[in-house]
């Protein structure tokens, strides 16, 4: 019953939403493996990217639906707030994942073996 009423639901997805639950029933499935630091950072940016996809996807759906036009007029102050706070939290997010990105590049870098390095 449960999984009939998921696939209904499913089937009023756009093709992105689907997307992104495939991609992450696939996460899912491999959070069980002992990780080391660097695919751990590497999973938290993977996550925070995939966060703001479907924060993206979902203020996309809530744009189709006309979701706020129907909020009452007190509502716009905390709407207001609340997509300040996801503004800011997705900027933070990214800067950190571009750091951590970074840091994974320079530390495989430098852990290269010395004769396969190049210098420039």
């Amino acid at each position: 019953m449960k999984t009939d009423i998921a696939d209904l639901a499913v089937n009023l997805l756009s093709p992105e939403e689907r997307a992104l639950l495939h991609r992450l029933g696939e996460r899912e499935a491999r959070m069980d493996a002992p990780l080391t630091d660097m695919e751990l950072r590497a999973g938290l940016c993977s996550a925070l990217a995939e966060m703001s996809e479907a924060m993206r996807a979902l203020l996309g759906f809530m744009a189709r639906h006309n979701f706020v036009t129907l909020l009452p007029d007190e509502a716009f102050a905390a709407y207001a707030q609340l997509m300040d706070r996801i503004g800011t939290a997705a900027t933070q997010a990214t800067c950190v994942v571009e750091r951590s990105r970074s840091l994974d590049r320079e530390t495989a870098l430098a852990n290269l073996p010395e004769g396969s390095k190049t210098c420039q």
